[in-house]
């Protein structure tokens, strides 16, 4: 087996990855085209059919690879569900086969571990936020949320992703509708985030996490009913 070989795969496929989650981020799915990607990432974009199957394949994996979608379910259940097409299983440039959780960066949770408290929930929802946003920027899944122009492959895909998110908050929610519960503080954090990226708002773009951590967990609180938060 050549590992040269298989890790320069590893690598044309973690560029790819890498292009893709940016530019479905700043021009959507429908804006994305397959040569783009192949051209930021420096990679033959002939390689997306082959490692992940195709553009839905490929935004598939770029929405399983991000932290706040991959790690918001409740680890009481075990780990976050597959997406509803999984990436394929493919071969490397050596032939051998990968199965592209390297690439996904899907990591199983312990199945045995309590589930946590409301007030925990909300505060881990917003550290992977913040994580996410200081480190790679706002994901395709939040931009996609706002966006009208997302053909519906690429909307059913999100929504199954985004209910790892919405799970653990609507168990968290005290109230008679904790799916619009959930909802609502889905759409104060992720509305947040493209906000803070697009600039438009400039106090909320300016202030740093650390001053926004107080307020932004006040309004997810608010979101999902939360009166006694002990």
């Amino acid at each position: 087996m050549n590992t040269t070989r298989r890790r320069d795969a590893a690598r044309s496929r973690q560029a790819l990855l890498a292009a893709a989650a940016d530019l479905f981020a700043e021009r959507g799915y429908a804006g994305t085209a397959i040569r783009s990607v192949g051209d930021r990432a420096g990679v033959d974009p002939a390689l997306i059919a082959r490692y992940f199957g195709g553009k839905e394949g490929l935004y598939q994996a770029v929405l399983a690879a991000d932290p706040l979608i991959e790690q918001s379910a409740p680890s009481a259940d075990g780990p976050p569900a597959a997406p509803h097409a999984p990436v394929p299983a493919t071969s490397g440039d050596d032939g051998a086969v990968d199965d592209g959780a390297a690439v996904t960066g899907a990591v199983a949770g312990p199945p045995d571990e309590p589930a946590a408290s409301p007030l925990a929930t909300v505060h881990g929802m917003v550290d992977r936020a913040f994580d996410k946003w200081t480190s790679t920027g706002v994901s395709a899944a939040a931009q996609n949320v706002f966006r009208r122009e997302v053909d519906d492959a690429a909307r059913q895909a999100t929504r199954e992703r985004l209910d790892t998110v919405l799970e653990p908050l609507r168990g968290a929610a005290d109230g008679p509708d904790p799916q619009l519960a959930a909802e609502l503080a889905v759409a104060v954090l992720f509305g947040v985030g493209v906000a803070r990226d697009a600039g438009t708002l400039t106090r909320l773009s300016a202030v740093s996490v650390d001053e926004l951590r107080a307020p932004l967990t006040a309004a997810l609180v608010a979101a999902l009913g939360l009166t006694d938060c002990q």
